[in-house]
């Protein structure tokens, strides 16, 4: 599968793509929501916003960005079909990971990690992976809307392949708390549970990241389509994230769920200082993938 290269770059950052340590792709799929519209247009804005960040990072001393190869893909082109958009997004992912990539993400909503699932399932086994995820909803029901693939349901999937932890989660249903009575599932941090120890403790080695914006404060993020009173603040995410690099080896990660809202560009900003901040705690803090 041939990656070509978008136009504007994330952070404005040029690599040839055989050479890139770090490959951006843009997943604009909204067609597993629920509510609002407007996810499919959250990879262009966190893009076009992380363009005008300064590179100079202050907790880092340094421009982090120098320190690694970028290379932003192009678009995928995803349609409206749920099934062909998560075959396209595996096929991309799979690719990206057999290539020795660390992928970050940009969603679309939070459907489009099934794909990502998918991908990590045929190089992991279910004991060697966590899924972490940083959400403002459980996403566990088993089936939402008639469909098994959309955003309500996505950490379902996922613990159908992995161990999983999840945290942030402050919605969730009778359905979804009966099922993790039923299976005596541990890891599901409750707000206000939420500590930065615990939850990374709580990851195996290798670790999946996935981040629904909807995780953080609507005060700081209110672009998010079902977005929930109260959350975690900027602050928690990122001794989180610092945390989770140096003690684990994250392989690669996904941001979600961004809906751009016309006149309002500080979420998106705050969307593309945290894909920034990934990326830098990858390649200054974590571990050397493998």
């Amino acid at each position: 599968m041939a990656f070509n290269k978008r136009d504007f770059s994330f952070l404005d950052l040029e690599s040839e793509f055989e050479k890139a340590e770090a490959v951006v792709l843009p997943a604009p799929f909204e067609g597993g929501i629920s509510y609002m519209a407007g996810t499919a247009n959250g990879p262009e804005a966190i893009i076009n916003a992380s363009r005008e960040l300064e590179y100079f990072d202050l907790e880092f001393g340094s421009e982090p960005c120098k320190k690694f190869s970028c290379f932003t893909a192009k678009d995928l082109e995803l349609g409206n079909g749920t099934d062909s958009a998560l075959k396209t997004i595996f096929q991309a992912f799979n690719n990206l990971l057999e290539n020795k990539k660390f992928v970050l993400m940009l969603g679309g909503d939070h459907s489009v990690s099934i794909g990502a699932f998918e991908a990590l399932s045929k190089k992991f086994a279910r004991n060697e992976l966590t899924v972490l995820q940083l959400d403002a909803h459980a996403d566990l029901r088993d089936n939402y809307l008639d469909s098994k693939f959309n955003h309500a349901d996505v950490m379902r999937r996922a613990r159908e392949k992995f161990d999983c932890v999840q945290a942030g989660i402050r919605s969730i249903s009778s359905e979804e708390i009966d099922f993790i009575q039923k299976n005596k599932i541990k890891n599901v941090f409750f707000l206000p549970d939420f500590d930065a120890k615990k939850i990374v403790s709580a990851c195996k080695e290798n670790v999946y990241l996935t981040l629904d914006l909807d995780a953080l404060d609507p005060a700081i993020m209110p672009s998010t389509g079902t977005p929930v009173p109260s959350g975690i603040n900027c602050k928690q995410l990122l001794e989180l994230l610092c945390l989770l690099f140096k003690k684990k080896n994250v392989v690669s990660a996904d941001v979600v769920e961004l809906m751009p809202i016309k006149g309002l560009h500080a979420p998106d900003f705050l969307a593309a200082t945290i894909c920034y901040k990934i990326l830098a705690c990858k390649f200054l803090l974590g571990k050397k993938q493998d």
